[in-house]
């Protein structure tokens, strides 16, 4: 994948003006563990929201994802999130976990045919 291309950092420049929007960047570093992880999480998922439009990816990709996204965000001087977006990293297992899809299992019904 070419990630110079200006689609793809058009993309990226999106996706941080989105997540920059949405969440309160500046006070991130005033808050208690629990709700930088709070915020950490919100992040994500408007990240994963972003990406509902068909594409599916997996562990790996989000961590590339999110990794683009940290080194851009420090490209266009955006420290705070980038400071965010590397601990979401470093939380990823965890987040990942809490924000990941059930998977549906199908339940099959008996039924008596017995002739009586």
């Amino acid at each position: 994948m070419n990630i110079n291309h200006p689609t793809f950092t058009n993309f990226l420049d999106n996706l941080i003006s989105n997540i920059v929007t949405n969440i309160y960047v500046d006070k991130y570093f005033g808050l208690s563990n629990d709700q930088k992880l709070s915020e950490q999480l919100k992040v994500f998922k408007i990240m994963n929201n972003s990406l509902r439009s068909g594409v599916k990816l997996d562990e790996e990709q989000y961590k590339s994802l999110i990794k683009l996204l940290w080194k851009k965000s420090e490209e266009v001087e955006k420290y705070e999130l980038s400071a965010i977006l590397k601990n979401v990293l470093d939380n990823f297992d965890g987040i990942y976990d809490v924000t990941k899809p059930a998977k549906r299992t199908t339940r099959k019904i008996k039924t008596n045919t017995k002739n009586e």
